[in-house]
């Protein structure tokens, strides 16, 4: 969807759906998490368009976390988010083990541990920058990880926690938003050229669409740096 249009879209739903809840004109880091967010997903799709079963199957559970996070966006969920990070890396790992080695099967979900996908992904054959971004992504997976299993007793008076939840105070930072970037630079570093799609393979409508998801000096940046390997 165009960038603008997008962002419309998603202030005018959470303003009918969730008045009461913070407005998101008045929170800029929110906004631009979601125009990054829309630009991650038509990456998304254009990765898509040229991905066997496998592969298209991990990218359309990466599609799908995008969604949670703009639903948790709007409700203010901060541990949802928190836990979809967590998914989320480890569903990049798992894709980027995957294409890198297409006689490998696709890894199960329950039958891969954090310690077999770092040690496999330490054999695959990477330039520097891909090889730092997938050590940010397993920092991610470890920390959530950590986060989510978190078993020590916390004093919540569940209340409280619900009436922050609906607050007109975001939880989410610039933290957040570092976060969603890292993901969002891991398809141009990692996956594009692991999947061999540089800018001058994609066909028109890859490029429309890639071209309405951001502003015109970032398109330039993609087309001239990003997607020129």
């Amino acid at each position: 969807m165009n960038r603008s249009e997008f962002i419309n879209e998603f202030k005018n739903l959470q303003n009918c759906a969730l008045p009461k809840t913070s407005s998101l004109e008045k929170n800029q880091i929110c906004v631009a998490i979601a125009s990054l967010l829309n630009e991650t997903m038509a990456l998304d799709e254009i990765l898509q368009v040229y991905s066997g079963s496998a592969s298209k199957n991990y990218l359309s559970s990466i599609q799908s976390i995008h969604m949670q996070y703009l639903y948790c966006i709007l409700t203010n969920n901060w541990f949802g988010m928190k836990s979809l990070y967590r998914i989320n890396s480890e569903l990049l790992l798992k894709l980027t083990l995957l294409v890198s080695d297409s006689s490998k099967s696709p890894v199960p979900i329950s039958k891969t541990t954090f310690r077999f996908l770092k040690e496999e992904l330490a054999r695959v054959k990477l330039n520097s920058n891909q090889r730092r971004m997938i050590g940010k992504i397993e920092n991610y997976f470890s920390k959530y990880s950590d986060i989510i299993h978190d078993k020590s007793t916390h004093d919540i008076q569940s209340i409280s926690y619900l009436s922050a939840q609906i607050s007109n105070v975001f939880l989410f930072s610039q933290l957040d938003m570092d976060i969603i970037r890292e993901f969002n630079k891991y398809f141009y570093v990692v996956l594009f050229p692991l999947f061999n799609v540089n800018f001058y393979r994609l066909g028109s409508i890859e490029r429309t669409r890639l071209k309405e998801s951001v502003k015109i000096d970032k398109y330039d940046l993609i087309k001239n740096e990003f997607l020129n390997f």
